[in-house]
């Protein structure tokens, strides 16, 4: 389902690739995992859904510039 092949550079990475059977068992995870989501996500009231997807929106941004200023 995979092959692996260490990087010409550095022997310590490894870079995989996900063969086409691989990718069509995960997205068929995918689909039954999130689905079996549904019925325990649907007790999330939607204004507390939004003020989620805003808390992580906020965070994801404050996470983006503390990267860009360390990396400068």
């Amino acid at each position: 389902m995979r092959s692996a092949c260490p990087a010409p550079e550095d022997g310590r990475v490894t870079y995989l690739t996900i063969t086409e059977a691989g990718r069509a068992l995960s997205r068929k995870y995918d689909a039954e995992y999130f689905s079996s989501l549904v019925p325990a996500l649907e007790v999330i009231p939607e204004e507390d859904a939004e003020t989620m997807i805003r808390t992580i929106e906020i965070f994801y941004q404050i996470m983006v510039e503390r990267r860009d200023s360390h990396e400068k």
